[in-house]
C-alpha cells in the first residue's frame, strides 16, 4: 500500500485539531466507520455520517461508491 503524505506538522495524536483535513490511506473498513492512516502511530477513525453528505446504511456501501 503507498504511504500516506505526511504533513511535518502533525506527529502525534497531540498535534491533532478539531477541523484539520489530512490525507491518509484507508486501512480498514467496517459498518460504522473506516480507519485511515494519517502517518502518525494510532490511525484515524472517520464515522459513517462523515463518509457522505447523505445518509449511508453502512460504510462499506460507501466503500463501493453506491448509497445504500
Amino acid at each position: 500500500m503507498s504511504k500516506p503524505i505526511l504533513r511535518s506538522d502533525v506527529l502525534k495524536t497531540e498535534d491533532l485539531s478539531v477541523g484539520m483535513k489530512l490525507k491518509g490511506t484507508v486501512r480498514n473498513i467496517v459498518d460504522f466507520c473506516a480507519f485511515i492512516d494519517i502517518g502518525i502511530k494510532q490511525d484515524a477513525l472517520v464515522h459513517v455520517s462523515q463518509l457522505a453528505d447523505r445518509f449511508v446504511k453502512s460504510s462499506r456501501c460507501r466503500q463501493s461508491r453506491r448509497y445504500c
